[in-house]
């Protein structure tokens, strides 16, 4: 025999392929992480604009706060009114405990009210007091310091001038400044509060550090204690302080003068506020350089250490198998092995897939049962082999299979069943996906079913379904109690009017009483008459009886309105069981207009046309509330964009009627409108032209899969720049069946 030589040149096929294969590796290694570094610098970048967002929103609503209380100061009354004011911010304090001080200083720099009365009647200055905010209009905020009022700690104070109008005994307006100061230490729990969020998202990055800086570059705060204003950033030459305080967002690999290590550092503005000049603050947060590459590094090295464990022997393998080739092999071994090869592939891939499979011969007669198949319906391979496919034990629905193989076979089309339900005795029951297809052989027309277990697939799909529900409440839950606070605001203050009322009409009756006992006994007095009459002046009754009324009918209406948005709440949240039925859609879409109001009234007009005769119509309603949600947010959205820095609203027109046998819902918004260019992408999962953090792109992608996978229906867009857009959903009054996509029970 022959030795064969044609597989010598595989020793230095694999020297080539070796060392091809290293420097891929080294490529990959150095991309892998070049890719590391930029991700993780923009996931700092991320934290860091995020807490900036935070502490920005912070500030913003304290802002909202001092306008509040400005607003209403005096409601309080001037008599006493050092005690009432006191008491006034003893009471806001208490409700909003973020405050460490409230109080008011008149011109001369005395402190006329604060929630701590030690301080009432102080000498505050005026040089630190009145001086910051003299002559200016509105809110201002201070840097900054160390508040001997707040036990020696550091403080952000905010300061704006009051004027109220002169009272009884004062001969002129009465001037002085309104101060609410924040611990620094509200700030920094802010921050730690981000990055442990942060953390979670990112993988529990460990080592991660942060500062937040002032304009000048002064260290505020940082990760491991409160400094007291010693390190300035911009002064050491720290590349990201500067760009964070020149307004500038990114990241950035440096390395600080103190430290010999380089550090990853994502940074990010607080913008300034035209009310807050002295803002402009940047956040950095900072990993060490060796931090993010010691996992790839650390892999590298086992990956190094097992590959060279495995080469070697690999390597001899191959020598001893190359020698064994040339020696033995000729064409008829080679022709035989590589057939018994393509067997033992295809018996393992079936073997070891997920999915099972079924050949069966003449559409009748098991021909092929893999070993999915034996854990599926629990019947062996010898079981199951030449015996009719119709004549195993088989609990599910074998009408619906049947003809599902009939149909395969007499048309030559792949036939699907979605859901077969297969039920096992003592188990719960599972749901299968089957897919028939014809196959042409020599013996005849043979039907392949392959199958899978996608019970646990369908509970994904009900959890995500549900996430979905609860992502969209929780983005309306701000809304929704901005709605409900605002009659709640205004049904407390009636009442607390009507509290004071009925105090003063108390006051009256008890000396109508005193009068109406004297009268009886044959005493009455001129004296005791006047006083009576001289109560009811000061209670001023007519007043008390012509408003009274007014606020019991106010506070009714307030009532009235949180029930109405709670109803929509929770029928928006719980529109009814899982299955389809069918559902009044006109409900349903004013339910979803209710519950999304605080989304679109600052913006736009939102008008209901709904067709009165509009039949039931068969939906999961749920699905169908969350598709007409997110429409109406774009719409909102795009008219903001469109709107934006005007006092003119658009409009949002919401329009059904019944169109054949199905029924349309039309949304239009009087926004920009989307450009040509775009319009076929925006059904596209994670599409999406709005900024970071407005929209993720999974809006119109769930809504197109709701209306077109789950019922059946179509969705289409009309669209006209700086004209605005209209979304028009088809849905069948009736199920809908496609022929060969069917679900068996």
């Amino acid at each position: 025999m022959t030795k064969s030589i044609r597989y010598r040149w595989i020793p230095f096929n694999m020297v080539a392929v070796t060392a091809v294969a290293a420097g891929i590796v080294l490529f990959g290694i150095s991309k892998f992480e070049s890719y590391l570094v930029d991700r993780t610098g923009r996931e700092l970048q991320w934290a860091a604009m995020e807490i900036a967002e935070k502490i920005d929103l912070l500030l913003v609503e304290r802002y909202g706060d001092m306008k509040l209380i400005q607003g209403i100061l005096p409601e309080v009354g001037y008599e006493a009114r050092e005690k009432h004011w006191s008491q006034h911010f003893k009471n806001i304090q208490e409700a909003y405990p973020i405050y460490a001080w409230i109080g008011f200083v008149d011109k001369a720099g005395r402190v006329v009210a604060s929630t701590d009365p030690a301080a009432v009647g102080k000498e505050a200055g005026s040089a630190r007091w009145v001086g910051p905010v003299d002559g200016k209009r509105g809110i201002t905020i201070q840097e900054i310091q160390h508040d001997e009022l707040v036990d020696g700690q550091w403080t952000l104070s905010f300061a704006t001038p009051v004027t109220l109008p002169a009272w009884p005994g004062r001969s002129g307006p009465f001037e002085g400044t309104l101060v609410t100061r924040i611990r620094l230490s509200e700030l920094d729990e802010v921050v730690t509060r981000s990055l442990r969020e942060m953390k979670r998202k990112m993988e529990s990055r460990e080592g991660m550090e942060y500062q937040v800086v002032n304009k000048q570059g002064q260290v505020l705060i940082k990760s491991r204690h409160l400094l007291e204003g010693t390190t300035n950033l911009i002064n050491l030459g720290v590349k990201s302080a500067e760009r964070a305080t020149a307004g500038e967002a990114g990241f950035i690999l440096e390395q600080y003068a103190h430290r010999p290590v380089e550090v990853l550092t994502g940074y990010a503005p607080i913008p300034e506020q035209k009310d807050f000049p002295q803002l402009g603050w940047g956040i950095l947060v900072q990993v060490d350089h060796q931090t993010v590459l010691g996992p790839i590094r650390s892999l590298i090295q086992t990956v190094t250490f097992w590959g060279m464990a495995i080469f070697f022997p690999l390597w001899a393998l191959l020598l001893w198998t190359m020698h064994r080739l040339r020696a033995e092999w000729h064409q008829t071994e080679a022709a035989q092995q590589a057939s018994q090869e393509l067997v033992n592939q295809k018996r393992t891939l079936l073997a070891t897939v997920e999915a099972f499979f079924i050949q069966l011969n003449n559409a009748t007669v098991v021909a092929e049962w893999t070993n999915q198949a034996e854990r599926t319906f629990g019947i062996t391979a010898d079981e199951a082999i030449g015996k009719p496919f119709g004549g195993l034990v088989i609990a599910w629905d074998w009408h619906v299979v049947s003809e599902a193989i009939a149909q395969a076979a007499q048309n030559r089309v792949v036939v699907r069943l979605n859901k077969v339900v297969l039920s096992k005795e003592g188990e719960r029951p599972r749901y299968l996906k089957l897919t028939l297809s014809p196959l042409k052989t020599n013996s005849g027309l043979d039907i392949v079913l392959m199958g899978e277990d996608i019970t646990e697939y369908l509970a994904l799909e009900h959890d995500l379904s549900q996430a979905q529900k609860l992502e969209s409440l929780g983005q309306l839950a701000a809304g929704v109690a901005h709605e409900i606070n605002t009659p709640t605001q205004f049904v407390g203050d009636n009442l607390r009017f009507l509290s004071d009322a009925f105090t003063d009409i108390g006051a009256v009756l008890d000396r109508h009483h005193t009068l109406l006992t004297s009268a009886k006994a044959g005493s009455c007095q001129q004296e005791a008459i006047e006083r009576c009459e001289a109560e009811a002046r000061r209670v001023d009754l007519e007043y008390l009886q012509e408003e009274v009324p007014k606020a019991i009918t106010q506070s009714f209406e307030g009532v009235e309105r949180i029930t109405k948005i709670v109803r929509a709440m929770k029928e928006f949240a719980h529109p009814g069981g899982e299955e389809a039925a069918y559902e009044d859609l006109n409900k349903a879409i004013q339910t979803t207009v209710e519950v999304s109001r605080n989304e679109w009234k600052y913006v736009a007009e939102l008008i209901m046309d709904l067709a009165p005769d509009l039949p039931p119509v068969f939906c999961q309603l749920g699905p169908i509330n969350q598709v007409v949600l997110n429409i109406i947010v774009n719409s909102a959205h795009a008219i903001g964009d469109v709107v934006k820095g005007t006092t003119q609203k658009g409009r949002i027109t919401i329009s059904t009627r019944t169109v054949g046998d199905g029924v349309e819902i039309r949304i239009r918004d009087t926004g920009g409108g989307i450009p040509e260019t775009i319009r076929g992408k925006i059904f596209d999962p994670f599409f999406t032209t709005k900024p970071v953090g407005k929209g993720t792109g999974q809006g119109l992608a769930i809504a197109r899969s709701v209306v077109v996978d789950k019922h059946g229906g179509r969705i289409d867009v009309e669209s006209e720049v700086d004209q605005g857009t209209i979304f028009i959903i088809h849905l069948p009054v009736k199920p809908r069946e496609a022929p060969s996509v069917r679900e068996a029970a």
